[in-house]
């Protein structure tokens, strides 16, 4: 009898995780299919459109920037915030078919994303919990930043694709193979740099050396090919660089504070925010290189991608970079199953999943997401240095 009610409440499990996993297929098809028309209408896609300019400007030999362009400025040139080595690898996206080919890449690519992220997500928690794994399985289907990434063309999913590749490569030891992934996410720099830290963990760090000669190389060859000097390059970014169109837009800093305190300016709140990222890296980076129990991969990626979400200017189509810290936010809750473990989950799902008009209908929306966030890397963080803490309280 024991067996038989065993068998069929097995059966159960298993058909509501089928209804769960086809219910997360049918929304995911939904929000793909929506952000692929809103992508190939007429006039669509403007933030693919702004990149393929500025590769077009950098195939013709002008650095797409008039402050940096000097007198090859042509008129009317739009200013690119990409840094020098994005240039050339924007041609995997329009290197042959233009903005063809890359309306067909970013579609591409992201799905490709996806089922990546879904098999990272699956083999993660089958090491926790087995009948579990599709759950993890289906989180990437369920995110509602998709839309925007295909509707505006943009590289969030591409970009986190490789951060989850640079970690399955450092899994597994193949720190050259990371340093390659980890290029390649940092084509958006606000989304791969944080994750750098991940080659401290077993002292990897030749993979980053590998990945920051690759972007240096491209930089330099960019400088070069637009004839312009490394040294205005530097000087632009360090002290050059408008940063007016991010400000309001910082996960940290929803509102225009500078209406409220004179002379914070956007500039100012980047250097703070990138300061205090900075800081909380490098604290990362001494507790694993200084404790016998360090961080796991999965707890480690997680406070990288809320520190780089939170430090760094992003809109909601970038928000699949908090995948990890999701997950690693499920894992502590499979583990442990108390209760208000899960509640955190259930915020932080709720803030990636919900309806992304929300973000601009809703009043303080953001501030909301940020606050849900910061509570999300502190759970984490905790739950990573109790071990530490439990390890170094046993008898020696």
């Amino acid at each position: 009898m024991k067996q038989a009610d065993g068998n069929n409440a097995s059966r159960s499990q298993t058909a509501l995780l089928s209804s769960l996993a086809a219910i997360a297929v049918a929304i995911f098809l939904i929000r793909f299919s929506h952000g692929l028309s809103l992508g190939w209408a007429r006039g669509a896609s403007k933030d693919l459109v702004e990149r393929w300019v500025e590769y077009g400007y950098a195939l013709n030999g002008i650095y797409p920037d008039p402050k940096i362009a000097g007198i090859r400025a042509l008129a009317d040139m739009r200013t690119s915030v990409y840094p020098p080595y994005a240039f050339p690898l924007l041609w995997l996206f329009f290197g042959i078919g233009g903005l063809t080919q890359g309306k067909l890449m970013v579609a591409l690519t992201t799905a490709a994303a996806v089922v990546v992220m879904s098999w990272f997500c699956y083999r993660q928690l089958k090491h926790i919990s087995p009948a579990a794994a599709p759950l993890g399985a289906v989180l990437p289907l369920l995110m509602t930043s998709i839309i925007g990434v295909l509707e505006w063309g943009q590289f969030g999913y591409f970009c986190t694709g490789m951060v989850v590749l640079q970690y399955t490569a450092l899994e597994r030891n193949r720190k050259y193979l990371a340093g390659f992934a980890w290029a390649l996410a940092m084509l958006k720099p606000q989304i791969g740099l944080s994750f750098a830290v991940l080659f401290s963990l077993r002292s990897q760090w030749r993979g980053l050396l590998v990945g920051a000669a690759l972007l240096t190389g491209l930089s330099l060859a960019t400088a070069a090919y637009t004839n312009v000097s490394i040294e205005t390059l530097i000087k632009h970014w360090l002290t050059g660089q408008d940063l007016s169109f991010s400000f309001g837009n910082i996960s940290g800093i929803p509102v225009n504070v500078g209406k409220v305190i004179p002379g914070f300016t956007p500039d100012l709140a980047a250097k703070i925010a990138m300061a205090a990222a900075g800081a909380a890296l490098y604290l990362l980076i001494r507790y694993n290189q200084h404790t016998t129990s360090r961080m796991s991969f999965l707890g480690l990626s997680g406070l990288c991608a809320v520190v780089g979400r939170l430090a760094f200017y992003h809109r909601p189509h970038d928000d699949i970079m908090l995948l990890p810290a999701l997950l690693a936010a499920l894992a502590i809750a499979l583990e442990r199953q108390r209760q208000q473990d899960w509640l955190i989950v259930l915020a932080t799902l709720f803030t990636l999943v919900q309806p992304a008009a929300w973000m601009f209908s809703v009043p303080r929306l953001g501030l909301v997401h940020s606050i849900v966030w910061a509570v999300l890397g502190l759970h984490v963080l905790r739950a990573e240095l109790q071990p530490a803490r439990q390890a170094g309280q046993e008898p020696g």
